[in-house]
Formats: structure tokens, sequence, C-alpha cells
């Protein structure tokens, strides 16, 4: 297979990307016209080479880039040929291949071309072509587990690497005390098949496998690619019975392949010869020199990988035999090894006057307390002992209420309870509604020792480490609602808000719709549904052919249209509920940040029969912190 590799530079964005000449006959064979093939689109684009002495793709070339997510600056266009097809792909400088394939570049070169000696036919071409030959065969060791305190991020770690590692071939298995070999290896069991109609009228006995068996098959059949089995954790079940015989596999020689075979029992034998009687003759040829002419052996072979986590100290935890432990790499996570993904974020209130301190911040200090009363590592909280998406979800009130409910829960019911007076102070501890009515006052009143917290006002929380701006919706009776804008997720939307904001534009209008759990709706100078404004802003949402990530969910910000796309102006809704139905048909760009209990206060109102309120829910008046970066004005359409 010829490879050849071409990097986009500023000028290959507006104009037709150039080619050269000892490229065109080196890898095109000197042809002009030809069809490349798009690895995503998977459509067919007839290219022309233009002008021999200074060659540029030309015909449908600038199609097909389009077709195939457009190039960017840095970008990599990756062409492959086998025998008669020519193939076409962009790689993104995210993309886990773009290191290994920039690193092949010399200096300032911007095009290379080489062969690679591999079997790939014209079906796989680009499935199994960089990951088998051009990224480490090798990823990480065979067998590896990663330990360590809960909320450590342990599975968030495996999680990326296997993404990272191996892209979509993975397979996540959770280990319990009631987790058998059966349900690893596999089992004969009773299974129903379906006679007429929907109803199954005919029981049978059928080897069910399990996915271990599963991915070791998988693997021998597919043997350019590799494998990982995710093991959650792993010292939950009794892995000695969960393995059995399997468990001799783990040793690896320095191929990979498992340093001896183990012999399979006869219901093993015929599952595996059931899933080997259709496979390709070429695959036949290379898995039975690995078990053998009468299906009777079986290996872990050297392209499937094994990854596990496991509590380093925990309740209800079994322990790994040295056997066992010495086939296998650990990786020790620390407790606070993943505290700079979070040290200077996830801010939460401790008092009823606005102060604010971290999530990080608290979590280590109320660790050191714990570690004084000699409470062990594993009941201590990590960076994750909140999950990741909770915190980067949740807005500033609603962390508040989830660490005055779930993290003082624990401490009160769990990892304190034999250490209450040694943590609380006396006179709040006696019940738990006590200590969670002090704990919302002021959080520093419940502890015995002092807190060490980072502290910071609400007033200057959103100056540090903000970029995005911050929009402040001031109510007439004084309520207070804070607005993150996300500039990033949609840059135009965003640029009007904060025009019609500096404007004044909002200043006295009302929220003129409530929709009871659903949404509060603003925006419109004469406060109903009429567009005031002489011009509208495209709509930037994925079905409207604008990338947007930004989820509906409660407390989002998202802007009103009518039937037309490219209609939205000047009105907005903020959600009181997740509404993912909204996903990619209208343009969310923030989020409330501060003042959700507001939002849901406006909500009650009670509404006319067109859902407007009958107690009028006036805005005094709206800014917009932008932390001295300077916004440009909405590019504009005639809608209107």
């Amino acid at each position: 297979m010829k490879i050849y590799l071409r990097k986009v530079f500023k000028h290959d964005t507006t104009h037709e990307v150039s080619v050269r000449t000892d490229i065109v006959r080196e890898f095109f064979d000197n042809n002009t016209n030809f069809t490349i093939l798009g690895k995503y689109s998977r459509k067919s684009f007839n290219v022309t080479v233009n002008d021999v002495t200074d060659p540029r793709f030309g015909g449908e070339f600038k199609s097909l880039l389009k077709e195939e997510g457009n190039i960017e600056i840095d970008d990599l266009i990756l062409f492959y040929k086998s025998k008669s097809k020519i193939e076409l792909e962009i790689i993104k400088s995210k993309d886990e291949r773009y290191s290994t394939l920039f690193g092949l570049f010399k200096n300032l070169e911007r095009h290379t071309v080489f062969n690679l000696d591999n079997n790939i036919n014209d079906d796989n071409i680009g499935n199994t072509l960089l990951k088998s030959n051009l990224v480490i065969t090798k990823p990480k060791p065979y067998q590896r587990i990663f330990f360590g305190a809960p909320g450590t991020g342990k599975s968030h770690r495996l999680n990326e690497e296997a993404n990272k590692y191996f892209g979509d071939n993975y397979e996540r298995v959770t280990f319990h005390p009631n987790y058998m070999y059966s349900n690893f290896i596999g089992v004969f069991k009773p299974f129903p098949i379906k006679g007429k109609g929907d109803l199954y009228d005919i029981i049978t006995y059928k080897y069910v496998p399990g996915i271990l068996l599963k991915m070791i098959l998988r693997a021998l059949k597919n043997a350019t690619e590799n494998y990982l089995l995710i093991i959650e954790e792993i010292n939950r079940a009794n892995v000695s019975a969960v393995f059995g015989e399997f468990f001799q596999l783990l040793d690896r020689n320095k191929n990979g392949d498992s340093q001896y075979h183990i012999n399979i029992t006869e219901d093993i034998k015929l599952y595996i010869q059931e899933e080997l009687q259709n496979c390709e003759p070429d695959i036949k040829d290379i898995i039975i020199p690995i078990i053998g002419e009468t299906y009777d052996k079986l290996i872990l072979p050297k392209n499937l990988y094994i990854w596990a986590t496991m509590n380093s100290v925990d309740q209800g935890v079994m322990p790994l035999d040295t056997a066992f432990k010495r086939r296998w790499e650990f990786e020790y996570i620390g407790i606070d090894e993943g505290e700079d993904e979070i040290s200077d974020k996830y801010y939460f209130k401790i008092s009823q006057n606005g102060t604010t301190t971290s999530w990080n911040s608290f979590r280590k200090e109320v660790n050191n307390i714990l570690s004084k009363c000699r409470v062990p590592e594993d009941k201590l909280m990590g960076p994750y002992f909140i999950s990741k998406h909770i915190l980067e979800e949740s807005n500033i009130d609603e962390l508040t209420q989830i660490i005055s409910n779930k993290v003082l829960m624990y401490l009160y019911e769990d990892v304190g309870r034999a250490h209450r007076n040694q943590i609380f102070k006396q006179e709040y501890s006696r019940t738990f509604s006590m200590l969670r009515n002090v704990f919302i006052e002021d959080i520093r009143l419940i502890f015995k020792d002092e807190l060490n917290l980072l502290m910071i006002s609400s007033d200057n929380l959103n100056k540090v480490n903000r970029k995005n701006p911050i929009v402040t919706i001031e109510m007439e009776n004084s309520d207070i609602i804070k607005v993150e804008l996300m500039p990033e997720v949609a840059p135009n939307t965003v640029n009007n808000f904060i025009s019609l904001i500096n404007k004044g534009f909002y200043d006295g209008l009302i929220f003129h719709r409530i929709v009871k759990e659903f949404i509060i709706q603003g925006g419109y100078s004469n406060g109903n549904d009429t567009i005031d404004l002489d011009y509208c802003i495209d709509g930037e949402f994925a079905s409207n052919n604008f990338e947007n990530n930004l989820k509906h969910k409660r407390g989002v910000i998202s802007m009103v249209r009518d039937q037309h796309p490219n209609s939205a102006s000047s009105q907005f809704f903020i959600l009181l509920k997740d509404s993912s139905h909204l996903d990619g048909s209208y343009a969310s760009f923030g989020k409330v940040i501060e003042g959700i209990e507001i939002v849901d206060k406006i909500a009650t109102t009670t509404t006319d029969e067109n859902e407007k309120p009958i107690e009028t829910q006036k805005i005094m008046k709206v800014t917009v912190d932008t932390f001295g970066k300077m916004y440009e004005e909405p590019k504009i359409n005639n809608m209107r």
C-alpha cells in the first residue's frame, strides 16, 4: 500500500490545494484524472490535476474536502492507494494519530510519500492502516490495574487511555461478589428459540460465551487490530474462581502472546468451531496454528489487552493472591493526583453572605481532619468524589446543594460515624438536620478544627480564571440571575446578546412567557411575541449545519426562533428542566451560574391562557462583564 501525506498551510484553505510534480508521478502514476473516495462520507469524487508546471488539485476536490469536514491550517490530508482505489481522510490535530503522522515530516516539508508492506485489502483501507502500522504496536502493559481511593479518577483515566489507544475496540465489565466463571468465560444454558410470530415455543441448550471468550475470538479474527477488555472493580469478585484455568494465560511471552496455552473443554471447543466455520480461509490459516487443528488449545493473543481498576482498601473487597498479582502491572493513583484539573474550578457557597470556596480546597481540608482521626485513605475524598460531569454541569447553587446533601451525609453517616465528636462541634451534630441547617448558614461553624479554605467573595468569583462573559440580570425586586455566556459554543449569538445588552435593549423588559416545568422567556421590548428588531441572525445549531455541543439542560439559555432556522433576533429562554429534544434545533449559548432559584421563583408565577404572567416579572437592568475583551457586532441577515 502506498501513502501520500499532505500538510495543510494557510494558503491551502483559501486556494486550490497544490501537489508536487514528483508526487503526481510517484503516487498518482502520472494520472491527471482519477476518482477519490472520502473516508467518512463514503462518497466518490472525480478529481483532476491542473497545470503540469504548477500542479493543483481541481475537479471536485474542494467538494470532497467539504464533505469530509473541511480543512484547517495544520490539518493533515492522508491519501491511501491500494490496488485501484484511492481514499482520502482529513486528520485533525486532536486525532490520536496526529502527532505520529506529523512526525513523519522532515523540517519544513509538507509532502511525503512512503510504502507500507502489509496485506490490507481495498475493503479495509483506513480501518486498520494506522492502528497496525503507524501507532505503537504495544501501547501499554498487557495486564494493568489502576488502584487508589474512590474518587481519584481511576475509571476516568482508564477510559481516556482506552479511547486514545484503542478507539472503539474495547468492552467493559464490572466485577461484583456474585460474578462467576460462567459470566466471564461462558456456560451452557437453556436458550429460547423463536417459533411463529413473536412466540418463543422451543427451549434448547446453547453455549453462551462470556466477555473474555468473545474478546479472544474477536482479537484472533482481526489480527491487525488491538483490543482491550476493561474490568471495573476487579477485587470485588473472587478472581481465582472467575478466571479459572484462563488465569494461566496471563503469563505473556516477549511477543505478547500467552506463554502457555490451555486445553479447553468440549463445550468451548464446539462454540469456537461454530464461530470460525464461516471465516475466510486466510483468517483460518492464521488462527489454526494458534488453536490447533482440532480447536483444543487457546491463548490470549498479543493484540488483546486486559486493564482493570480496584480500590486500594475498601469495604466488601476480596484479596488478590500473590500469584495473580504478579501477572499484572499496578499503577497507583494518589488521593490528590487528579486535582490539577479541578484546583481552580467548581466553587460553592460556604455562607449565606455569598462567600465561596472551591470544591478542591474544601475536600483537602476535610481530608486533613479525617486523617487526624486515623481514617484510612480509602475513606478520604478524591477529586472526583463528586463525578466530573456533575462538577462541570452544576452551577454554584446546585453544587452547594450537592455538597450539603451528598458530602455532608457521607461525613456524618459513613466515614465520620465513629468520629463525629472529633470532626464536628457537639452542639451541632446531635442530628443530621441540625448539622445541615448550620452547614447552609456557614460551613465553617460545624467543624471542630478551623478550615483553612481558599475563600473568595461572590462578587470577585467571576474574575477568577474566567474568560467567558458574565451577564447579570437584575429584577425589579432586586433578585439577581447570573449567566455565563459561551462564545466558543455560539460566537455570533453571544456577540448579538452582548451588543443588545450594551445598547440597553433588555433594560425594563419583562419575562413575558412562562411554560411550567419548561422555560421562562423574555427579550421583546413590547412584551409579546412580535419581533420588533429589523434584523435576524443565523441559527448556530446542528440542524442548521453549525456544531453546537451545549446541551439543553436545566439553567441553559438559548435563542427563540420561528420555523425558519435563521430567524432568531433578541428573544431568549432559560430552561427549567433538561430538554434534550431541543438539542440541535435551537442555539444554546450560555448557562445560569448563580440564581437558578430566582429562575424557579419566576416560574411559579400564575399565568393567563396565553402563558403570560399575571404578575409582571420585570427586568430592571441587564449588564455584562467581558473582563476587558472586546466582542464584535453580530453578523446579521435580512430575514426581517
